[in-house]
């Protein structure tokens, strides 16, 4: 019996402007090898060097 498995995974986002992009793609590949339902939430904790310009950048951009 295969099971079909749902997965979501989160991080918080200080001023990552410079990692967080590199965390999305490494943990949606890795999510790739366990099911095709994932999602990846990351929560802004009100940023101020621009992090949440990157992540609607990449909300818009990225197709898993």
């Amino acid at each position: 019996m295969n099971k079909k498995y749902s997965i979501s995974a989160f991080f918080p986002c200080y001023n990552d402007k410079g990692t967080i992009s590199g965390l999305i793609e490494d943990m949606a590949e890795e999510l790739k090898k366990i099911t095709a339902d994932f999602e990846v939430i990351v929560i802004d904790d009100e940023s101020t060097d621009g992090s949440r310009d990157l992540l609607r950048k990449l909300q818009k951009n990225t197709i898993f």
